[in-house]
């Protein structure tokens, strides 16, 4: 059980792994699972940061709260819209995820690994949450996007 952020970021970074651990042609446990990955905008700057953050983890409760209405469980991953290496380069995000406690090791970036390569790889769906979409997809939506 989800009792907080930290807590919610380690288990969105299991979560990822087991999707991966499954594109790469591993079986996924329960068949019933869906990925709800939350990016914010490219330039990935501190209020798309943490609302990436912040949605993901509201979705996650939200998706919790409704279980019986779905045929599926929905694991929910904030993703930073940066590589890893470039977060070095953010101290605005540095120093706000320390004084809060947010451990960088769990939090996911856009060199690590996606499930998500367009083919069906035990049900994952991508749901982009932005307030401007990133102009790399600006042509539309294009499977397994989903624009909001």
């Amino acid at each position: 059980m989800v009792t907080s952020l930290s807590d919610f970021l380690v288990q969105s970074r299991r979560c990822m792994e087991l999707h991966l651990s499954c594109a790469g042609g591993s079986q996924m446990p329960e068949k019933t699972r869906r990925l709800h990955v939350v990016l914010g905008n490219e330039a990935c700057d501190l209020d798309s940061a943490v609302s990436s953050i912040a949605l993901a983890y509201l979705y996650h409760y939200a998706y919790l709260n409704a279980l019986d209405e779905f045929e599926f469980e929905v694991d929910v991953v904030p993703l930073l819209n940066i590589n890893r290496e470039d977060l070095e380069l953010r101290k605005d995000l540095v120093l706000l995820f320390q004084k809060v406690g947010i451990d960088f090791r769990y939090l996911t970036f856009l060199d690590d690994r996606i499930a998500c390569d367009g083919s069906d790889h035990g049900g994952c769906s991508v749901k982009v949450e932005s307030k401007a979409v990133p102009s790399r997809y600006a042509d539309g939506p294009q499977h397994p996007f989903s624009w909001v």
